[in-house]
């Protein structure tokens, strides 16, 4: 879920709180439905019973009868049972009877009691009959000088809440599909507006793979805050652009007026070696040899430093066969007899990654640096490639003094040195520096293997060529 994209976020909540909502009212509407459902039913009950109660009227004058009426005798005269008297109405059932409970007209109904009819003018009972339950309700219609005749209607206390319970079963039906309707036309539309996010989430994507910091984002959003996000990054990539340029003249300033007198220094110094000087002269023109290649050897790190912080030059990134790269860079070391230590390169062929070959000769050679200034006599140092898992893995190995564990991330720090009176003198401080910079550049990660008096692997994992972005 916290990897999902935002439009998936947004569809699912909404989705989760529309059926919450929905769940919660449908409960309240089944709570309150039940007991309007039989309000409606004791309602409907009054409603027909006194309505029954008025179309009902005795005569002794035929004549007067209406043609379509029902008529029932009664003592000396006609009881008259209008077209209006509803027997059967809205789940109600009705009918007239006597005293004595004889049914006189009307609809036959349950059996609600046993024996001789128990009439209670007005009074609105419960009843049962066999399993089911029903509203009961009577009412008396006097008749002059003839005694009286009830009026008696049932209903089934349920026969409304089946009806509610009907509706209720469709909604519960129809409500999965409304939610699910509802949530597309969410994702739909959150789709829709965050699309210029994709589309400027992929250009500033091309402008970094690019390394393109003159080109801008340029995508019509209208004037919302997609726009405000827009204008904040042009105005990131316009500051780095003037960072760039302002880095790439400096690197190009501090080339020019510190490489060009060192590099007169070494020349003046060389030529006053050949011609042969007294002894205290000689060893002065070597000290200040020895010093001018150590600061031209520093200069180069300076510069490489400024390059890989500041983007003052674009590093053009291509497949690179690292395999050919370890195997070249170690035949050049192979000359050195420092401290007579044995330097074995064991290289799987043809292992690709994407990157820039220059930048990762620079990484090897700072490594195995390394591994001569703090390895032992008569030491072994061992670079090795190979495929794992996918992954391009480059290890550098020695057997030398190891590193500290309270050491083991601070010596990736711009010229930090370990406690010098266990290191060796010589150090920089920035060597491992600018390994992690290219392996942060590459997106390779870097692994420390080291135990003090043993000796240190130096690892570092690079993309496969297919995640590196390679097709």
């Amino acid at each position: 879920m916290r990897n999902a994209k935002i439009r998936t976020k947004i569809t699912l909540w909404f989705a989760l709180v529309l059926a919450l909502v929905i769940g919660i009212t449908v409960a309240l509407l089944f709570s309150v439905g039940e007991t309007v459902a039989r309000d409606g039913a004791r309602t409907d009950l009054k409603e027909v019973v006194t309505e029954n109660g008025g179309q009902v009227r005795y005569t002794e004058n035929p004549s007067r009868i209406d043609p379509h009426a029902s008529v029932i005798p009664w003592g000396s005269g006609t009881l008259v049972v209008k077209t209006g008297f509803l027997d059967q109405f809205n789940g109600v059932d009705c009918g007239l009877y006597d005293a004595q409970g004889q049914m006189l007209f009307g609809q036959k109904m349950p059996s609600v009691s046993g024996g001789t009819p128990d009439f209670q003018d007005g009074k609105l009972r419960t009843v049962q009959a066999g399993k089911k339950h029903y509203y009961l309700l009577d009412r008396a219609v006097k008749i002059d000088g003839q005694g009286e005749v009830w009026i008696r209607g049932v209903i089934d206390r349920e026969y409304d809440r089946e009806l509610f319970l009907r509706v209720y079963r469709l909604l519960y039906l129809f409500l999965p599909v409304l939610v699910l309707l509802a949530s597309l036309a969410v994702f739909r539309i959150a789709r829709r507006l965050l699309s210029p996010v994709e589309d400027i989430a992929e250009e500033v994507g091309h402008i970094s793979r690019e390394t393109d910091l003159s080109r801008r984002v340029s995508i019509d959003t209208g004037d919302n805050e997609i726009r405000s996000l827009v204008q904040a990054i042009n105005g990131m990539l316009e500051r780095l652009e003037g960072s760039y340029r302002s880095g790439k003249q400096f690197t190009s300033l501090v080339s020019h007026e510190l490489r060009t007198p060192i590099t007169v220094i070494l020349a003046q110094s060389e030529l006053a070696l050949e011609e042969d000087p007294p002894e205290e002269a000689r060893e002065a023109f070597e000290i200040i040899q020895k010093q001018g290649r150590r600061v031209n050897k520093g200069l180069d790190s300076l510069l490489q430093f400024i390059r890989l912080e500041n983007l003052a030059e674009v590093y053009e990134m291509e497949e690179v066969n690292l395999s050919r790269v370890v195997t070249d860079t170690c035949r050049e070391f192979h000359a050195v007899r420092e401290k007579n230590i044995r330097l074995q390169a064991e290289t799987e062929e043809d292992v690709r990654i994407r990157g820039n070959a220059s930048l990762l000769r620079v990484l090897l050679e700072n490594l195995i640096v390394n591994a001569y200034k703090y390895g032992v006599e008569d030491g072994v140092i061992r670079v090795s490639v190979a495929e794992e898992s996918g992954e391009a893995v480059l290890s550098v190995s020695d057997d030398g003094i190891g590193v500290a564990p309270e050491d083991r991330e601070r010596i990736f720090e711009w010229l930090y040195q370990a406690n010098p009176t266990t290191t060796p003198k010589g150090g920089s401080g920035y060597g491992l520096f600018i390994v992690r910079a290219i392996a942060e550049l590459h997106g390779a990660r870097m692994e420390l293997d080291s135990a003090v008096g043993e000796g240190s692997t130096f690892r570092i994992r690079f993309p496969a060529l297919q995640a590196a972005g390679l097709p």
